[in-house]
């Protein structure tokens, strides 16, 4: 089978979804490829690869997990990349739960894996999860740091924390 093909070898039609996550993970790899030839794996930046590659980056700047109740520090060092890229940053309040109030069987446990809650939710009821996507907010004149306040600032008032 060709791999730019709509078809599978029965005749099925492939899901655009599933050719659109092929296509994305060539381009990836194929950017990857690029800057690892060019200037060596250890001086490839993240940032550069998805550039090329035409993707956006997702990062989480809490940097670890928490019991759910409260938005931890953004560490401004994961905003680095939006700096070097000289690119706007765009928050995302994620949260879970019905009527507002927080489902506390989402967070991780104490010394729980990824995976391990991952598996414990697949095993639960279903989960309700609200996704908001805020304003984007614009690189800080004064540095990394306010923008991740910011961007902190924006998510705590969405989920309506009282720590915003």
């Amino acid at each position: 089978m060709n791999a730019d093909s709509k078809t599978e070898p029965t005749g099925k039609i492939r899901p655009l979804r599933e050719r659109l996550r092929e296509e994305t993970a060539r381009a990836i790899l194929a950017s990857a490829e690029e800057i690892f030839a060019t200037r060596g794996l250890h001086a490839a930046r993240m940032e550069e690869i998805a550039s090329r590659a035409g993707v956006a980056v997702g990062v989480f700047p809490e940097g670890g997990t928490g019991p759910g109740d409260r938005l931890r520090t953004f560490h401004a060092r994961i905003f680095q990349i939006a700096a070097d890229a000289q690119v706007t940053v765009q928050p995302v309040a994620i949260s879970y739960g019905r009527e507002g109030k927080m489902d506390l069987r989402v967070p991780f446990a104490d010394g729980e894996s990824f995976f391990a809650n991952v598996v414990r939710l697949l095993g639960d009821a279903g989960v309700e999860a609200h996704v908001r996507f805020l304003d984007p907010i614009p690189l800080s004149d004064e540095g990394r740091r306010q923008t991740a306040e910011s961007a902190r600032a924006a998510i705590a008032l969405a989920l309506g924390h009282d720590d915003a």
